[in-house]
């Protein structure tokens, strides 16, 4: 018998109260509970029927308390991968985009053009674009984190973009040795236009995920 939403909800607030904090990863063990449930249980009504601590449902939740909390440790651990690979998939196919790529190719054009007659000034055009974008970037993600920041793929998107975004500006770029530096090599400044546009990629990736996050749960985000 499939369950109702208080019933499901119920499963939720348990596995809640019992340390499962990210949204996403509690909506999957919340369906597999909840369909083990249905495949098990004949009378639902009575599984659920509100006994305090005598009720049948906190008992069966209890007997599988420490179980659940080391499935969700080890969710935890390698969610960031499958999260990553994911997201690499989604940036794959987003990149590959005519549009997308037009804007890539105006951006390397840009960048060729204006390194013809100065190098170091590009290096400089390419820092203040970097962080013009990743203040942007930053602005639009502190706004869904703040909602969505208790699922572990928007923070896996946090974590890769402050990944990604640290490189260009702090290895390849360095704001603070660009004036030291006598020679600079054409490289840098065509990985930091690669990496502006793998930024570019992952936000509107993001963004274009935004609906799809809120629609499956917002009922676990209210």
């Amino acid at each position: 018998m499939e369950l109702t939403q208080e019933q499901t909800k119920k499963i939720n607030d348990f596995l809640e109260g019992i340390g499962v904090d990210y949204i996403d990863i509690r909506y999957e063990m919340v369906d597999h509970i909840a369909s083990e449930i249905e495949e098990k249980v004949s009378d639902t009504d009575a599984f659920f029927e509100n006994q305090r601590f005598q009720t049948i449902f906190v008992k069966y939740m209890l007997s599988k308390k420490d179980a659940l909390q080391k499935k969700y440790q080890k969710i935890v651990k390698r969610k960031f991968w499958t999260d990553t690979k994911k997201i690499s998939v989604n940036a794959f196919k987003e990149g590959i985009k005519v549009k997308n790529l037009t804007f890539l190719t105006l951006l390397i054009t840009l960048t060729y053009s204006l390194s013809l007659f100065n190098v170091k000034n590009t290096l400089i055009v390419l820092f203040i674009l970097s962080v013009a974008l990743y203040s942007y970037n930053g602005y639009t993600l502190h706004r869904i984190f703040k909602k969505y920041g208790h699922i572990k793929l928007v923070q896996s998107y946090t974590l890769l973009l402050g990944f990604i975004s640290y490189i260009p500006l702090y290895i390849i770029n360095n704001p603070f040795t660009i004036y030291s530096e006598k020679h600079f090599e054409l490289w840098k400044l065509y990985t930091h236009t690669i990496f502006i546009y793998l930024v570019f990629l992952l936000c509107k990736v993001l963004l274009s995920q935004k609906n799809k996050i809120n629609a499956k749960y917002q009922y676990l985000t209210e």
